[in-house]
């Protein structure tokens, strides 16, 4: 007995370590290839030694949002099932990163309530992305042929960073370590939101700073729904916190002030912002997304319970892009599969008894809170959680927000935590 319990506290020291290196590979560590169309992450390499790491806690995966997610994962192997998919191998990986969120989201459950110094880190990577995205958008010491392939496997991308199709000057969006522009205004929305929930009393501190920051690097990715996610999660903040105009005005001064410091740093890095066109006419993006919508609601309505199954080949062959997460999981599960998806999203919201969403008292829900507001508003025209770093970074929040349901979390210093 008393073995088991020095092997149980061994592995639990395991956790900091664990947690914190997949942090830094979500952020940094590119895809590692294994085949000319199958690759791996860190993440995945690291998943056999986190489950048998979290042996001592197995007990956390009999919370009911677990078990809705394992029934989301029957239902989607009987989705498959009713669709004479099962033979479809790859389909299977999207059930596999449905049971590696619950295993992280757990890990990082286990690490917050350790009450390690997480601002620090947050603080750390988020500078180091900083210079990683400077030495991209700026192409210094030739940063976007040596290093930004293994992050973007897409040449043309690259080869057309700030150049337009007939090779003039153009806007550029920042790729970053995600490699798409929508996806790194998405990560830099975890970080702003981070940083945001601990603008404790609204008084100086280093993280206001990276707060701007962080707002800063959102526009030079110039991604309109993440741009759009920031202003509902910042009005959200606005009324939880119950602050003065006095505090608001500040706030807002200082993003006006990054405005303006981005718009010198590039004449052209805000014309994506201004020369937005919501008229479908004019606008071949929006116009792409429309047709495809209409497409799969309309395949819908036909299956509307069972859904089509995964079918990750009915996308490949039919080279479309469903941009929209909603749409995504009511094609392939049915109604029911949206439902699950929704529970994903914000089920864990009512697991506390205390609905109390204050940054100074509890900074981990109300970043957790900002988070599902990005997800529900960025799913509109992307794939948030399907991208599998943002489901990490998902499971980091949700992580952070469970450790609050099982302690006080009213006397934490919350730059400290």
């Amino acid at each position: 007995m008393k073995s088991m319990v020095t092997t149980y506290s061994r592995l639990k020291s395991t956790y900091p370590y664990f947690a914190l290196l997949i942090i830094f590979s979500v952020c940094f560590v590119p895809y590692i290839p294994l085949t000319s169309k199958l690759s791996i992450r860190l993440e995945d390499l690291l998943l056999p030694f986190v489950t048998l790491a979290l042996v001592p806690v197995w007990r956390e995966f009999k919370k009911l949002y677990f078990l809705v997610l394992f029934g989301w994962c029957v239902w989607g192997v009987l989705t498959m099932a009713v669709n004479d998919g099962l033979e479809k191998v790859n389909d299977y990986f999207e059930l596999y990163k449905l049971l590696k969120y619950m295993i992280y989201t757990v890990l990082f459950m286990e690490f917050f309530k350790l009450k390690k110094a997480f601002f620090t880190v947050a603080a750390a990577l988020f500078l180091a992305l900083v210079l990683f995205n400077s030495f991209h958008y700026f192409n210094l010491f030739d940063f976007n042929k040596l290093v930004m392939p293994a992050y973007c496997p897409n040449k043309l991308q690259l080869q057309y960073f700030g150049r337009n199709s007939l090779g003039g000057v153009a806007t550029k969006r920042i790729l970053g370590t995600m490699g798409n522009p929508n996806i790194n205004g998405i990560l830099f929305l975890f970080f702003n939101s981070y940083f945001l929930s601990i603008y404790e009393k609204y008084k100086w501190h280093f993280s206001n700073l990276l707060f701007y920051m962080s707002f800063a690097m959102l526009l030079f990715t110039q991604s309109r729904t993440s741009l759009i996610a920031f202003v509902v999660y910042f009005v959200v903040f606005i009324i939880l916190q119950k602050m003065n105009w006095r505090s608001i005005a500040r706030i807002v001064v200082g993003l006006f002030i990054c405005g303006l410091v981005v718009q010198y740093a590039d004449q052209l890095s805000l014309h994506y912002f201004s020369d937005a066109s919501f008229d479908p006419e004019f606008n071949g993006s929006m116009r792409g997304r429309l047709e495809t919508w209409k497409f799969l609601w309309e395949m819908i309505v036909q299956k509307p319970f069972f859904g089509y199954g995964i079918n990750k080949n009915f996308f490949y062959e039919n080279e479309i892009y469903s941009e929209n997460e909603y749409l995504l999981n009511t094609w392939r599960y049915g109604f029911p599969g949206l439902i699950f998806y929704l529970v994903m999203v914000v089920g864990l919201l009512f697991s506390v008894k205390s609905k109390r969403m204050n940054s100074s008292a509890h900074p981990y829900r109300v970043w957790f809170l900002l988070i599902i507001i990005v997800v529900l508003v960025s799913a509109l025209t992307n794939n948030v959680l399907a991208n599998p770093m943002l489901l990490i970074a998902f499971a980091v929040t949700a992580g952070a927000f469970l450790s609050t349901v099982e302690r006080n979390e009213a006397e934490i210093n919350p730059y400290s935590a």
